[in-house]
């Protein structure tokens, strides 16, 4: 005569239960970097092909020429050459912060950059020449700065009243690992500074570039940083007063 015996039951030890508990933990930790990794522009496609964008990122800088920035004066003054009027120590102060695209990186003099244009058609303008007496300018733009270098950099700058505070930042934002609240937390930083320790006037700033078009990134490389740098611009523009 057979007796049916139930087999014997495991019983739960406190190894199995944190065992359990830390695997629950694990994966809620995950789900949560995962969730964040979307939030910062990245598509679970993007995180599936992220060895590919490694790679090419990694190719990109290899084979990236650094170029140097043009040497000329950083600070300036031009003279309207006014002879009377009431206007003959008002000076207009224009400050230029950012990175390479705003220091002149790429071009053989600062004429042909960004503030060399700047100061050109400033001092052509006739609404200014007839308001103003003089253009008093500063660059204090550096290749590879991010928005917290440049929002380090207004802090660092001697305190002065600025009329026109021009920021030309975000590349280099783009293709680091600056998140989108990072980078929106920095302008509106930048944009306080600027207001309260230079009474700037006009706080203007460059948008981005279609990153996606440069032709030194590959394919599907230049797709993702495309996007983030759209993203980027997108949240600059909700930033703005």
């Amino acid at each position: 005569m057979y007796q049916s015996v139930k087999p014997p039951v495991k019983q739960s030890t406190g190894f199995f239960y944190s065992n359990y508990r830390y695997t629950i933990i694990k994966k809620a930790l995950l789900k949560r970097k995962v969730m964040q990794q979307h939030i910062n522009g990245l598509s679970y496609k993007d995180m599936l092909i992220s060895p590919i964008y490694y790679y090419q990122g990694k190719q990109v800088k290899r084979q990236t020429i650094v170029l140097p920035t043009p040497l000329s004066e950083r600070k300036g003054v031009v003279d309207f050459n006014k002879i009377d009027n009431a206007a003959s120590d008002s000076s207009l102060t224009v400050l230029l912060v950012g990175d390479s695209a705003a220091a002149g990186v790429g071009v053989e003099s600062q004429e042909a950059a960004l503030m060399g244009q700047l100061i050109k058609n400033l001092s052509s303008n006739e609404i200014i020449i007839k308001r103003y007496c003089h253009l008093q300018w500063q660059m204090a733009a550096v290749s590879g700065f991010t928005s917290f270098d440049v929002l380090r950099q207004l802090y660092v700058l001697a305190s002065e009243k600025i009329d026109i505070v021009i920021i030309n930042v975000g590349v280099n934002d783009d293709v680091t690992n600056t998140r989108p609240r990072d980078w929106q937390a920095h302008i509106e930083a930048i944009i306080e500074i600027a207001g309260r320790k230079f009474t700037a006037k006009h706080i203007i700033f460059v948008g981005l570039p279609p990153m996606q078009k440069m032709p030194a990134l590959p394919s599907p490389l230049n797709q993702l940083i495309g996007k983030k740098a759209s993203l980027l611009d997108k949240r600059l523009y909700l930033t703005l007063p």
